[in-house]
């Protein structure tokens, strides 16, 4: 098998995927390249196999698509949790993971890790509203809680496994609360600190059939999709006190 691995390599290195001058060879592939969320969807892990000669370590990191986020504080007053305060952030990745083949900050000075947006400690978004720097701070740290509890960022840098001296792999989970689009998939090879390779793959996350339909409708005309669920709502409710009314 690990004949065969190896041979497979070398034709592929042949075709000079992923090449730089001087810099050794990088390939690499995704186990899937798309992802339906139906309504039964429960997460799943896609795995990166890649091989590569010439170079010390490899970092991999995951993108998810852009989107807006607008995030409201409770606060309670007069005894009552209520919305106090919104925190609107333009744009930001909505899912994010990280692998590395040693410690992080060993691959790379920091500077570097930050330039390829490798540092997953920094989290450079902007938000709209000015508040002082403790409160943004603490609403930061609190998104960042939010975003790891439901796996769509990382609580720590992930392993990435070698097998011999030139194959590598890892895998990463998109859970089922991963938002529709196209998902990054960035892999770069260091030696001696410097970025001497990357290549770059994606795959996609969607929806289909009515799913689909009733998730664009959510997103294309959100007024009218509210008064849908709050009609079938009612109607839900109305359809259900006619059926199990007592005087039946």
């Amino acid at each position: 098998m690990r004949r065969l691995l190896f041979s497979l390599g070398i034709i592929i290195l042949s075709l000079n995927i992923g090449v730089k001058a001087n810099a050794g060879y990088l390939i690499a592939d995704l186990s899937t390249k798309n992802i339906i969320l139906n309504y039964d969807f429960k997460g799943q892990y896609i795995t990166i196999s890649g091989i590569s000669t010439g170079v010390e370590e490899i970092i991999i990191s995951v993108d998810g698509p852009v989107r807006a986020y607008r995030v409201w504080k409770k606060e309670k007053i007069n005894g009552l949790w209520i919305n106090a305060k919104s925190f609107t952030i333009p744009s930001e990745h909505s899912y994010f993971f990280l692998a590395s083949t040693k410690d992080l900050y060993s691959i790379a000075d920091l500077d570097t890790l930050r330039d390829l947006a490798l540092d997953y400690q920094f989290e450079n978004y902007q938000v709209q509203e000015r508040y002082p720097q403790l409160q943004f701070d603490r609403f930061k740290e609190e998104f960042k809680l939010y975003r790891q509890a439901l796996k769509l960022y990382p609580t720590k840098v992930e392993s990435i496994e070698r097998i011999g001296e030139n194959i590598f792999r890892a895998k990463f989970y998109i859970p089922n609360y991963a938002y529709s689009g196209k998902y990054d998939v960035s892999i770069y090879a260091f030696t001696k600190g410097k970025e001497v390779n990357n290549i770059h793959l994606s795959f996609e996350v969607g929806k289909q059939g009515l799913y689909a339909a009733i998730d664009e409708i959510s997103k294309r005309e959100p007024l009218k999709y509210a008064v849908y669920a709050i009609l079938i709502a009612l109607s839900a409710g109305l359809i259900a006190g006619f059926l199990f009314r007592k005087d039946r």
